[in-house]
């Protein structure tokens, strides 16, 4: 399972370097998902746009998505009949994008 996971780790920052610099590659090997990390969101969004349903690896196509801000995690939005407001801007061509 190791050899795996490096592997995918590898695969994966060699496809996500040449937008930018990465900060981390987490492979979650249980759920069969990556979490690519850059230090520049313009990074991220070009790495995002340049690979949405192009992307494949060992031949899988991979499906791209944004993930949720780690520094987020864990806590509790107050509940109300409006939704929150994204605090980022949506990607054209990416779900949630227009």
């Amino acid at each position: 399972m190791y050899f795996i996971t490096e592997l995918i780790h590898s695969l994966c920052r060699d496809n996500f370097y040449q937008f930018g610099e990465l900060r981390s590659v987490n492979v979650v090997k249980s759920s069969q998902c990556a979490f690519v990390q850059f230090t520049q969101r313009s990074a991220a969004e070009a790495a995002a746009e340049g690979t949405f349903n192009k992307l494949i690896i060992k031949d899988r196509k991979l499906n791209i998505k944004w993930g949720k801000n780690q520094a987020q995690q864990g806590q509790k939005e107050v509940a109300s009949n409006v939704p929150a407001e994204p605090k980022t801007k949506p990607v054209p061509g990416l779900p949630g994008g227009k």
